[in-house]
This record gives C-alpha cells, structure tokens and sequence, in this order.
C-alpha cells in the first residue's frame, strides 16, 4: 500500500496497552539487555544520564499505525521503592514514519528525588525534583547505513557535588550521542559511536564533575543467527570542571583511557 495513503496514515487504532511492573524506562536508544546492542561497552547515557528502570505503571496508546503516546507513574530512578515515596511520571511520544526509515522518540520524568545526594543538606519542600528530557532520532540511509542520534537533558534540585558544598547549589547535565552503523553483508557490519558528556556539577558522575568525550569503533562477526562476536576499541577522555577535583575517574587515577575489548553472546 502506498505510504500516502489515507487508509493507512490516517487510520485511528486508538489501542490501549497498560502494565504494572518494574520495567525498563526506554530512554535510552541503548539497552540493559546486551544482545539488544550494537557495542559491548555502554555509553554515559546508560549509566548515569537517565534512569534504566522505574518501578510502577506505564501505558501506551497507539493514536495510528506511526505515532504512539506513553505515560506512565513510577516510585524513582532505578530502584524498587524510592526513599520518598511520593509518585514521579513518564511521558512522551514515539513516531514513525510511513516507509519505516524514520523514527523519533521523546520521553521526559520529573519526580521527588529529596535524598539523591548523600550527605548533602535536607532540601527544602518543593525544592527536591529530578527530571530529565531524552530524544531519540533514527535514519535508515539506503539499505546499508544507520544513523541514530540521541540527546538527553538533565536537572536535579540542590544536586551538586562540588568541593564547595554537597547539595548546595541546583545541578544539571546534558549530552548527546550518536551512531553510524554500517551492514557489509548478513555476517558483518561495523559501526562508530561518539558522545559526549558534560556533568560539571557532578550530580550523576560524584566527585568527578566536569566534561566526558568516548569514541568506539565496533565491529559485529554472526557466523551463524544466535551467535555474535563483538570486538572493540574505544577511547575517553574527561575534563575537570574544578581544579579540586581528584586526578581523574578511570582508575582514580588518570583522565584518559584506551580499551580494547571482545565478547561473544550466545542466544538460545
């Protein structure tokens, strides 16, 4: 069917999924689930920019075949019961285009997170919120090349953690990501990924605020369909914000690293 057409652009499903459980927050173009990804290694992203699971309810509406909303409540970032017991949300929009070669997701949260800093000062009602903004674009360029692009944004009240004063001053952080993948043939496929991680109030990275580059270079051997083999390197590099701050993070002790890495997944 032609993708112009109005019977299947227009049409309203109006279907409604609904769940409660622990669930993944989907913020991420990146997994917890390792065969999901392309690389071995994980991104900042995934570790410290939002959260990888909530716990809660979330539901979906599909308005039609292409755009779809979320929303949905939780009980704090990456835990099973959050110190404050008060109710966070997720929402957003996810779209696809009619040919499939393009899609776009935008999820937010906000929530009460009054106990994120430890040792940090009691915050003051209404002054204890942790929200985030992810964006996800992905582009199917011809039959053989991905590209993906990925921005997060990221705010926390009295979040700092900074030499002068833990909890003192609000904290954010932002970054964006981005992939190009190629497929060479049903076997192999190589791809890049470059990010970049800026936390200077070190709410998300602790002691070791400041500015955070990785760049990866992967390749994805499947001799056969439940069998990858993926090698890597990958170099980073940080940035203090603050003169205070320790040597580095990768060791405790330098700000630059380079890794070389394999590992072979096998899926039954």
């Amino acid at each position: 069917m032609a993708c112009n057409a109005p019977s299947l652009c227009r049409s309203r499903l109006r279907r409604l999924e609904r769940e409660a459980r622990h669930f993944y927050s989907g913020m991420t173009y990146e997994s917890a689930m390792s065969p999901r990804n392309f690389f071995y290694s994980h991104s900042y992203n995934l570790l410290y920019g939002v959260p990888t699971t909530l716990t809660g309810a979330l539901g979906e509406w599909a308005y039609n075949e292409h755009l779809t909303f979320i929303g949905g409540l939780h009980n704090g970032w990456d835990v099973f019961d959050g110190p404050s017991d008060q109710i966070g949300f997720l929402a957003g929009a996810r779209w696809r285009s009619c040919d499939e070669r393009t899609s776009l997701q935008v999820l937010a949260t906000t929530g009460k997170d009054p106990l994120a800093v430890p040792g940090g000062p009691p915050a003051p009602a209404g002054r204890d919120t942790q929200d985030a903004v992810s964006v996800i674009f992905s582009r199917q360029l011809g039959c053989r090349w991905q590209y993906v692009f990925e921005q997060i944004s990221g705010w926390q009240d009295r979040g700092s953690f900074e030499p002068a004063g833990i909890g003192t001053a609000d904290a954010e952080w932002y970054r964006f990501n981005q992939y190009l993948l190629y497929t060479i043939n049903d076997c192999w496929r190589v791809g890049v990924r470059y990010e970049w991680f800026s936390a200077d109030d070190g709410a998300r990275v602790a002691t070791f605020g400041g500015q955070y580059q990785a760049a990866t270079l992967g390749l994805n051997y499947a001799p056969t369909e439940n069998v990858t083999i993926r090698p890597e390197v990958r170099w980073d590099r940080f940035e203090p914000h603050e003169p205070a701050t320790p040597p580095g993070p990768f060791g405790f002790a330098h700000r630059s690293q380079f890794l070389a890495a394999l590992d072979v997944l096998v899926v039954f």
